[in-house]
């Protein structure tokens, strides 16, 4: 089993460049069995209306953790780290 990572949060245009990385994901591989996408986002939505698939899971990122992901320094980047950080402590994983 595959497990691929998403991120995506902020603007209109960082979901698009998401997405579009998504459906070409989801063209290239062949077994839905095979693989999990999960997408970390601020607006779920916007890809529910578009991807539904069993393999999905869409975990919430609200403004508290945005926050608390960034640190007592406001670092914009330590999100992903800590992004990486959660998943070896998710349930799911």
């Amino acid at each position: 089993m595959r497990n691929y990572l998403y991120i995506s949060f902020g603007n209109d245009l960082i979901h698009r460049q998401n997405l579009h990385s998504i459906l070409s994901l989801i063209y290239h591989e062949s077994n839905v069995e095979e693989y999990k996408i999960f997408i970390f986002t601020d607006k779920e939505h916007f890809y529910n209306r578009l991807i539904n698939q069993k393999n999905i899971i869409y975990l919430n990122l609200t403004k508290e953790i945005i926050h608390e992901f960034k640190g007592k320094y406001n670092y914009l980047f330590r999100i992903k780290i800590m992004w990486i950080q959660a998943t070896n402590t998710y349930p799911i994983f």
